[in-house]
């Protein structure tokens, strides 16, 4: 059984073989692109962004993807199973602009931030929510709220006001 996310690149005899494979569990993404008449695979969309490359869609969990001659098959051989994401490609690994599951990676943190202070008691752990300056393209009045970490026995404050 495939764990992880194989990106191997075969010679055989005078063809080249591309394979990539996706896990049954969608633990890791991996994404089809195309550059000129070439297909491309990557982990992060950002990544077909960097080549110019143009992105064509993600790797199905439980997928493999053929490409030879610059033509592309796929074969599902994989029972599907429940799809357990890796949450740190959301929270940590993925740059903030790649596309994850149709979503910017950026957006996914802004909404699991927003669940979490929802979720918990933000005072008693000595946050609070402050207007700050936005960043550049900010422009939405929930970008200008954002949690001020506090510790008063130790008096930092990581505000920069």
């Amino acid at each position: 059984m495939i764990d992880n996310n194989l990106k191997k690149i075969s010679d055989f005899g005078d063809k080249s073989l591309l394979i990539g494979v996706r896990d049954p569990y969608g633990i890791r993404p991996l994404v089809i692109g195309k550059l000129g008449n070439s297909y491309v695979l990557a982990s992060e969309t950002c990544a077909l962004d960097i080549i110019g490359a143009k992105f064509i869609r993600d790797v199905e969990n439980g997928e493999i993807v053929l490409i030879e001659n610059d033509e592309l098959r796929s074969i599902k051989p994989f029972p599907k199973k429940k799809v357990r994401p890796c949450v740190f490609e959301y929270i940590y690994f993925a740059r903030p602009d790649s596309i994850l599951n149709g979503k910017c990676a950026y957006e996914y943190r802004k909404d699991f931030g927003k669940e979490l202070a929802k979720e918990s008691d933000i005072e008693g752990y000595g946050l609070s929510i402050t207007k700050r300056t936005p960043l550049l393209g900010e422009t939405t009045p929930e970008n200008e709220k954002y949690l001020e970490t506090k510790e008063s026995k130790m008096g930092h404050n990581f505000n920069e006001e």
